[in-house]
Parts: C-alpha cells; structure tokens; sequence
C-alpha cells in the first residue's frame, strides 16, 4: 500500500491498520478484565477513621479485593459500618459502547484488507446484511479486491521470470475459467444477449449461438424495433422532420370565452395542484438516489480500469478506440433502474390522481383498474421516458470516450478530466448531468402523468370539453406552449377534450384540467341550445360503492318477494340506476331530507338486526333502495348531506359566460 514517507517501499496492509488491530485487542482485554474482576468497576473505599501506615492501607485493599474480586468473589454480600463507604470511579461497561468501538475496528481492518465485512459475518456487517446486499459485496471483493491482487501477482511473476526474454508474445496470467467467482452470471448473459436481440444488434441465429443453441434455418433474421429507421450507408436518404403545426383550439384565442370554475372543480384543481408537489418531492428525492448510484458505480467501474491498466505488463498511456468500451461504463442495470424509479412514480401519481377525481365526484364513478387502457398507456409513455434519457446518457459517455480518443488521454484522465482542455471527464459527467435537473425532470413527469390520467378518466367518462387551470400564469411569460398560448392566456380556456391531449407547455407550468358540465357547454354556445323543458344535469356525481351496494341489495329482496313501504316505480328505477353508479343531482338533494325524514324508521329490530325473524322490514327495504345501510344508516345520511350542500352552493353562484 503507499506510503507518504516513503517513495520506494510502500506498506503492508497489517502495518496500515496495526493500530486498529492493537485498540481491538484492548478492547477484548478491557473486557475480560473487568469480567475478572466480577463486573465490579474501580472505586474508592472510604473510611473515615485516619489510616496510620500505608501497610495497613494495602492491607484494608488486599482485604477487600480478596473478598470482592474474581470468579470467587462474585455476588458477595459487603458490610460496612457508618465510618467507611464504597464510591465507584470508573464507568460501568454498557456507558463505554463497547460495541461501537468493536465495530470501529471491524470496519476500519476489513477496508484495509479490501473485504467487506458482510463476507466475514462481522456484527458491522451484519447490521445491513440482506442477500441482496451479501451479493453485491462478494461482487465487489472479487472485482475490486481478488482480481487487481491477482493481476498484480501476475505481473510480478511476468517480470520475476523474465519472460518477455524467454518467448515473445507470451503472457502471465491466472487460470479463472474454474473458478465460479470470476464467471459471468449465465442469467446476466442470457438478459444481454436477449436484449442484444430484441434491440436489433444481432440475429436469432448469433443469439442462439452465444447462448449455446443450434442455429434455426432462416434465423439469420433480426428483429428491428419499430422506434429505429434502418438507412443504407450506399443509398442515403434526407431525413426532414415535419414542419411544427401550432393547435388550433375550439375557441379562437382572441375571442375565447372563460366560465368560472365550478367550486368542487375548483377544489379538485387546488388538490391536484398540492397533491404534484408532494409527488415531486417524492420522485425528485428517487431519482437523486438514483443518479447517485449511478454515479458512484460508473466512479466504481472506471477506479477499476485505472488500476487494471497501471497492473498490467504495460501500462495504457493512451487510450485506444477498443481500449474502453463505452456502454461498458455504465452498469448493466443501469436503464433497469432508471426504468424502476419512473415506472414506480408513475404508478403512484397515476392511483393518487385516479382516487382523486374519483373522490371529487366531478366526473362520475370510474373505480380503478391497473391494466385499464387508460393506465396501460400512461405507463408505456414512462418506457419512452426512459428511452430518452437513457439514450442521452449513452451519448454522452459516448462523445467523452470518442474525445479521450481523439486527443489521446489515458484511462485516468477519462475518468477524471482534463480541467485546463474544459474535459469535465466521465466520472463527472456522471455526477452532473443530472445533478441539478432532478427537479425539472420530477416535475415534468408528474405533470404529464396528472394530465394524462385526469384527461384519460374524463375521456372514458365521455366528457367533450375541458377546462385548462393555470391559475399561477405570469402575464409577463412569452413562452408559448405547443397550443400558441401562453400560461395565462390558457388559463380558464375551453378545449375539446381529444385537442387538450396535445397541449405542451414548460417543465414548470402548473397546468391541470377539469370537465365542463352540460349546462356550461350549453351557455358557452359549444352545442345546440337545448329547450328549457329538457332537463338538463350537472356533471355525475360519484356514488360509494357501498351505497351500490346497498341499492342492489335492496332490489334483491323485492325480487325475493319482500315488501318496501312507499316504493314507488320511480324509487326503484333510481334504485337501479343507483346500483350502476348513476344518480342525478335532483335525486341527491332529494335522498338528504329523506335520509332525515326516515331514519328514525332504522331503529325498531326489525330494522338493524338481522337476527330478527321479522329482518328486513318494509321500511328497511325502502332504505336499501335509497342507498342506505339499515345497519349503518349515519353512513349514507351524512354523505347526501355534505353532496347536497355542494350542489346547492354550485346552485347558488350560478354559471355565467364571460367573454374577454
């Protein structure tokens, strides 16, 4: 190992750490010690009467460790009489952590020797063993620790035999092929060569053949991803892309019209708008875990390529174009965790938004389902996500080793940089392509997932028009989104819902949607006017399930012959519409005097136990029509209560058309 006072002789690791090794021997000493001496700390024995000669002080001392001390003395009973006190001077074992100054020790010998101290069972290693983590410390003690040591007793031999003298050509080296350790994982091969193949790099023919296979007829064959556009190098084509086509909303922007927004839309978008900061913390906080990982493992990689090169019989001063393989510097798992953290974060914002509109009750009862289209496809857009900043990073370590190439840098300064020729180096590349962009990219996709599952709820609910709110829109901001329209001239706009799929705005824009009610489509002319007696509803409230569930209990017992008092045909033709989820604001308004009105009729036996012969009685039939609970009749109440106080208030403010 180096050492600092010396330019020739380094030092053994027993050298670097003997003073590790000498504290943790004092240790075990410490503690047989004050086990030999009972558990009993140092003290001090009083005694108030004046001692006349130190012989009678080494007398009184002999005395009482005779009495006190050692496997003998243990657990004996002391006597003192009011001139003499004992007083302990030392601390007891469980103050001096013992325990910690052991694993201080553990820790530092095993850095020194290069093994981790999972491998050994050590107690600092068993305090984060996990066989996950087991696996990646044996990983790390053959690749960092075994394989340079063996590469460096290879080149010693190679020197000690002189035989670069004896034979050209011919080299020393370990004989691995046997030993497991140094094997490449077969399932680790299989997933690359697989992806070798799925990727389009090699045919099925040059994937069976690495995999040990026989060759298939017409397997020559290569699977080309539809996302990549194979080009002759003999016949080159001009590839243009399409001229940008700004959207054209429904309203013309200089005549657009705005509705104020409904108070339960209003308190959906400021939830939502709470709701994408909470989920960005969260997934700004995975991806910085991430890329730190990152980090650290392509540090990790090139450490060991600089001391693989300074190991080896002659020492690589310039790279050459097959010395570094660029996609060997980032870890094989690398897009797997990538694609872990944004798949896993759009899951979480896709079921947060979901039960958020659900709750809301603005566009009806939709329950979620994790394989519906709707999430089906919001998660393929987080696979293309990840596509596109993987891809990024590759191209940039790809362009670090084609400019180490070019102006012939050796391994260490790729890895480290070249700060007076502005070469950051691919250690810092690492660290900070996305060291100060985890936020913007937590936000970006937070937003996109938000609006991609409220727009998908609200489309599968067969609602046409949205509403875009972006309330925090500086009137100052020129940056134009992909609709023409800045953030706060898109504020309040109504777009068709399939045109409101396409808007792009800037990774920090606000934006959120919610649905327009009839009426409002009506008074906003975006539809034929509809004739006053028409009755005409404000959005679908969303029914609880358990409420469904009581509707459809309660017309099982009517099909089962059971009476219901004052069920009109009406009261059961809502009841069934109730059991699929569906119910009109007129019926919710009526449900809560009528919840009132009856729910007194709840507490005769008959009525709330079902161990009664006479259960159910006609009138808890009739509650189970509403949607209540005879059991639970509170339940229900209390739910039309808070419904109709919010469709009263919507009421109550009316819906007017304002035109800017």
């Amino acid at each position: 190992m180096p050492n600092a006072a010396d330019d020739v002789y380094g030092l053994s690791p027993l050298q670097v750490c003997s003073r590790y090794v000498n504290l943790d021997i004092s240790i075990a000493d410490f503690t047989k010690s004050y086990f030999a001496n009972s558990g009993i700390p140092a003290g001090l024995l009083k005694l108030k009467r004046r001692i006349n000669s130190q012989e009678e002080a080494n007398s009184t001392r002999s005395k009482w460790r005779s009495s006190f001390s050692g496997k003998n003395g243990w657990g004996n009973l002391a006597v003192l009489d009011e001139d003499a006190s004992y007083e302990s001077i030392s601390p007891p074992l469980k103050d001096m952590d013992t325990a910690a100054l052991t694993r201080t020790t553990e820790t530092r010998i095993c850095a020194t020797f290069g093994v981790p101290p999972i491998l050994l069972g050590l107690q600092s290693g068993l305090e984060v063993s996990s066989y996950s983590n087991y696996e990646q410390a044996r990983e790390s003690f053959i690749s960092e620790t075994v394989a340079p040591l063996v590469n460096k007793i290879a080149a010693f031999l190679y020197r000690a035999l002189e035989v670069s003298n004896r034979e050209r050509n011919v080299t020393v080296r370990a004989a691995t092929e046997d030993v497991k350790a140094f094997q490449e994982d077969v399932n680790a091969i299989s997933l690359r060569i697989s992806k070798q193949f799925t990727d389009g790099i090699i045919s099925l023919n040059e994937a069976r053949a690495a995999l040990g296979y026989n060759a298939l007829d017409n397997g020559e064959l290569r699977r080309v991803p539809t996302s990549v556009l194979e080009i002759d190098p003999d016949n080159p084509i001009q590839l243009q892309a399409p001229a940008p086509e700004l959207l054209q909303a429904g309203i013309p922007v200089e005549n657009f019209k705005k509705a104020p927004v409904l108070p339960r839309s209003a308190k959906l978008n400021r939830t939502l708008s709470q709701q994408r900061e909470d989920l960005t913390e969260i997934l700004e906080a995975d991806l910085v875990k991430y890329f730190k990982k990152l980090a650290d493992q392509v540090a990790g990689k090139m450490g060991r390529l600089i001391e693989r090169s300074a190991s080896s019989q002659t020492q690589i001063t310039k790279i050459g174009i097959d010395d570094v393989n660029p996609s060997g510097i980032l870890p094989p798992d690398g897009r797997s965790g990538l694609n872990d953290v944004i798949r896993n974060g759009y899951g979480q914002i896709i079921k947060t938004t979901w039960d958020t509109v659900l709750n809301s009750g603005v566009a009806g009862a939709l329950e979620f389902n994790d394989r519906s289209p709707i999430v089906t496809q919001i998660l393929q857009s987080a696979d293309l996500t990840v596509t596109e900043m993987w891809n990024e990073t590759e191209r940039a370590v790809g362009k670090a080793v084609n400019t180490a190439v070019e102006r012939g840098y050796s391994i260490d300064q790729l890895a480290r940089g070249v700060p007076d020729e502005n070469f950051p180096g691919v250690n810092s590349l690492a660290r900070e392509t996305y060291a100060n962009r985890a936020r913007t990219i937590a936000r970006t996709e937070v937003m996109r997932a938000m609006n991609a599952t409220t727009l998908g709820y609200y489309e599968a609910q067969e609602v046409e028009y949205v509403q875009a709110y972006d309330p925090d829109g500086d009137p100052a901001d020129n940056y134009e989104g992909s609709d023409g329209r800045t953030c706060s001239q898109r504020h309040e706009q109504i777009y068709p819902i399939k045109q409101s799929r396409t808007v792009v705005s800037h990774p920090n824009c606000r934006l959120s949607w919610s649905p327009l009610s009839s009426l409002q489509v009506e008074e906003l002319g975006l539809v034929d006017t509809v004739a006053l007696e028409a009755s005409i509803d404000f959005i679908k409230v969303q029914v609880p399930v358990y409420m469904q569930q009581n509707a459809a209990r309660g017309l099982q017992y009517l099909d089962q012959g059971y009476i219901a008092n004052g069920a009109t045909e009406q009261i059961v033709d809502e009841a069934v519409g109730l059991a699929h989820g569906n119910i009109s604001d007129d019926k919710v308004i009526r449900m809560n005097d009528w919840f009132k009105n009856h729910i007194s009729e709840m507490n005769s036996a008959a009525s709330n136990n079902p161990e009664s012969p006479n259960f159910p009685s006609a009138e808890a039939v009739t509650f189970l029509l509403w949607g209540g609970d005879p059991l639970k009749p509170d339940q229900s109440m209390k739910w039309a209560e808070k419904q109709a106080e919010l469709l009263k208030e919507e009421m109550t403010n009316g819906i007017q058309t304002v035109t800017n």
